[in-house]
């Protein structure tokens, strides 16, 4: 095993309570077709801008896309962290020499600068964000994108998640995928659909050694 690709928001950045305020100011300034209360915040949580405003709005107009944008700058630093020891695991792999990616529904820029400004954009080899695909996750296209990029087998890598669209394009490829429950939320009814479940990071970092000498 000779690489690790992580999911962003949920996985590696604390960052619901920053979605949320955006999608609540943008329909302040711009009102949906649908209420936002009426979404399932799951959904909303493991899906790119794009996808939530079809929901939201029935079509995708660039100004909702710009005023995320200028949302996401404004509020980022007051919502956004990483979970605790994400930059200490990351370090830590990249010494040992591991391929570390990047496979998010975020938009490839808002995620290079939330990285950025939480200084760990360095750690990551190859990102792969909602826009660089034509087919989202639950769709293999972003992980066939790693294995193409870093030139290593399925069996080489592991995805670590925490939605079901994780699981599903890990699956798709035959990559083994890992559910990070930071919060112990997720419950069995979703971790079936992944090879392991971890809840805290030394548990993750323990499998990840694990399969590295399996």
């Amino acid at each position: 095993m000779k690489g690790v690709i992580f999911d962003l928001d949920g996985t590696l950045l604390n960052s619901n309570a920053l979605v949320k305020k955006i999608y609540e100011e943008l329909i302040k300034i711009y009102p949906s077709d649908v209420s936002f209360e009426s979404l399932d915040l799951n959904f909303v949580f493991a899906s790119g801008y794009p996808e939530v405003l079809e929901k939201l709005y029935r079509h995708v107009k660039p100004e909702y896309m710009k005023m995320i944008h200028q949302l996401h700058e404004k509020m980022r630093s007051s919502y956004l962290s990483l979970f605790k020891g994400v930059k200490t695991m990351l370090h830590d792999l990249k010494e040992e020499g591991y391929y570390i990616g990047l496979l998010t529904s975020e938009l490839h820029q808002i995620a290079e600068e939330e990285l950025k400004m939480l200084d760990a954009l360095s750690f990551f080899d190859y990102i792969v964000g909602f826009d660089d695909v034509i087919k989202p996750k639950p769709h293999p296209e972003g992980l066939l994108k790693h294995l193409a990029y870093s030139n290593l087998s399925p069996k080489d890598l592991i995805y670590v998640g925490d939605q079901i669209r994780d699981a599903e394009a890990a699956k798709a490829c035959d990559v083994f995928v890992i559910l990070a429950d930071w919060n112990l939320d997720k419950g069995s009814l979703m971790s079936v659909y992944f090879d392991q479940t971890v809840s805290k990071i030394d548990e993750l970092i323990a499998m990840i050694h694990q399969r590295k000498n399996a």
